[in-house]
């Protein structure tokens, strides 16, 4: 099983990194015991090289393609919500536009993408917006914004 779904990971996990990377990087690679590598132009490093956000970044594509991988194993229809929070805190605008991009992209297989954020920012950037305020008390108040 681990022999098939690697390749998968790797694949998707690629894909993914080089769209919200613009192409910076556009491959990564799982060893045996799936130890992250990216490449650097033809030169594989591990994860850990690179910055904080830049490991922030691939990891979460790693994540996401995890879920693409357990829902094409279901024959499509076994994953159909993701939950993704505050995966935009070590990112500048530019990494936060190519993110939001690529989670469009997979609107066709998530048929819900629910993103936690504090980035008041990105309000504009999304279809529905679910406000969530502290009433007091201990009590919260949720509204839709969008």
């Amino acid at each position: 099983l681990a022999s098939r779904i690697r390749p998968m990971l790797v694949a998707h996990t690629s894909q993914l990194v080089a769209q919200t990377t613009g192409g910076k990087y556009d491959a990564i690679d799982l060893d045996e015991e799936y130890n992250l590598y990216v490449y650097d132009g033809t030169q594989r490093h591990l994860i850990k090289r690179f910055s904080g956000g830049e490991q922030d970044l691939i990891s979460l594509c790693l994540r996401i393609a995890i879920s693409r991988v357990i829902s094409e194993q279901n024959g499509g229809s076994g994953v159909n919500f993701i939950a993704l929070d505050e995966i935009f805190g070590s990112q500048d605008a530019v990494r936060k536009e190519s993110i939001l991009q690529a989670l469009n992209s997979l609107s066709g297989q998530f048929q819900q993408i629910f993103l936690i954020t504090h980035h008041e920012d990105l309000k504009d950037s999304m279809q529905h917006v679910l406000a969530v305020e502290e009433a007091g008390d201990g009590i919260s108040e949720a509204e839709f914004v969008v």
